[in-house]
């Protein structure tokens, strides 16, 4: 291996996990999360760790409460604040807006539409069955525009409409909503060109 190999993964490595925690350093968050989640997973059985996975399961559960609340409240919030715009600025606003909106939803369909095709033929499913499986997660994705939002749906998806394995699913799902933001590029690109 490579010295610059060997480099790229030591620093995927924190040094100080706070001081990650504080600049938002996102591999090593992960990094950190994935060695604190095997660490926790191969010692539930002793007792003080029991303790702690119980805690981390309880505070797992609090959390995906909170945000399906929010998930719950954010298209008010949101239909506020473009209420806000319209109000300060005027119905002008709403044409380059739309212009962006049509856009970005012409982008993530062409992407979603390459995607499921992709998936569907290499695990050899049906795509009209897969997008019935996944489709309160696209509804509330597309509807809050964040898949941050739709994790909670997500993972009940995967399980109760996919038959995926809790484990898996519980890994790969928020791991891939870290780092797979294909949404957020096609976005930034777009915003680039047309603002």
């Amino acid at each position: 291996l490579s010295g610059n190999f060997i480099d790229l993964l030591v620093n995927f490595i924190p040094d100080n996990i706070v001081k990650a925690f504080a600049e938002g350093t996102l591999i090593h968050i992960i990094v950190f999360g994935v060695m604190f989640g095997i660490s926790i997973n191969l010692l539930k059985k002793n007792e003080t760790v029991s303790r702690l996975y119980d805690d981390v399961r309880a505070l797992r559960t609090l959390l995906m409460s909170i945000v399906t609340m929010f998930m719950a409240i954010a298209p008010f919030g949101i239909f506020a604040m473009l209420a806000n715009v319209v109000g300060a600025s005027g119905t002008k606003i709403l044409l380059p807006l739309l212009q962006y909106v049509l856009t970005v939803t012409g982008a993530n369909l062409v992407y979603i539409i390459g995607y499921t095709l992709a998936v569907s033929a290499l695990c050899k499913l049906n795509p009209i069955q897969l997008v019935k499986n996944v489709s309160r997660t696209i509804v509330i994705g597309v509807a809050t525009g964040s898949s941050a939002m739709s994790l909670p749906t997500e993972l009940m998806d995967a399980d109760e409409r996919l038959g995926l394995s809790r484990k898996i699913s519980n890994f790969v799902l928020p791991l891939g909503n870290a780092i797979n933001t294909n949404g957020a590029a096609i976005t930034t690109t777009i915003a680039s060109i047309t603002c």
